[in-house]
């Protein structure tokens, strides 16, 4: 990682899915807003767009390896989205399907952060919350930002990603920027931003989780099986 990152983007505005099935599927019209104004404050500090792909040409089969893999080619990979955690299993939905990172290998070779803007990132009422994490990704990467619970996605809440943007370029360790981006733009009592550090041992997964800026590069596991550690804000 450097402070010049490189830039994995996409969202999902809307939905194509059998009729019985939309009711569950609503329409998202600000999805794009936090993913792009991420972007725009990253570009203008230096960072590059490896790719930027939304609705019907964000495709998981782009995401999972099937036809490519576009996230191994990124440092930051950031999705926004709906999401859902069921049985311990998260899976982002995009337009056409769903993708489930951690069942794909997400991490083979990148990215070293994902940041899934979506809901329900995990289950803290599955006791198993972390095994998905624990044995399906790639040793690339390091850290997962999202939600522990629903994600607000409207005008106001969507400023999260120039907050986010803004508290790295301060310098403020990578998962605090993010913790400390949705407090500062979340509607009261609700949004709970999560964390995840991926080490190698407990003193490499706290490092991740409280120290690790976009100025310190952070290099794949060598661990066979990570630790996992998580921090939530209030």
């Amino acid at each position: 990682m450097n402070t010049s990152p490189r830039l994995g983007v996409g969202w999902s505005t809307h939905f194509d899915r059998p009729w019985p099935m939309r009711i569950l599927y609503r329409r998202l019209r600000y999805a794009y807003r936090a993913p792009s104004l991420f972007i725009e404050q990253m570009v203008g500090a230096g960072a590059t767009i490896a790719f930027l792909r939304f609705d019907e040409r964000l495709r998981a089969e782009d995401l999972d390896g099937t036809q490519r893999a576009l996230a191994d080619a990124v440092d930051f990979l950031y999705l926004s989205t709906h999401g859902e955690t069921k049985s311990a299993a998260y899976k982002v939905s995009l337009h056409g399907s769903d993708w489930s990172p951690a069942s794909s290998g997400i991490g083979a070779a990148g990215p070293v952060v994902a940041v899934f803007d979506t809901c329900d990132l995990v289950d803290f009422s599955e006791a198993n919350w972390m095994e998905p994490w624990a044995q399906g990704v790639g040793t690339a990467l390091r850290l997962i930002l999202g939600f522990a619970g629903p994600a607000t996605v409207n005008q106001s809440a969507s400023l999260r990603g120039t907050a986010f943007a803004e508290n790295l370029q301060r310098g403020i360790p990578i998962a605090p920027s993010w913790l400390s981006a949705v407090q500062q733009t979340r509607l009261p009592q609700t949004d709970r931003a999560i964390a995840i550090a991926i080490g190698d041992d407990e003193d490499d997964a706290e490092y991740i989780l409280h120290r690790s800026t976009l100025s310190d590069p952070l290099p794949p596991r060598t661990a066979v099986t990570p630790l996992i550690k998580a921090e939530v804000c209030p």
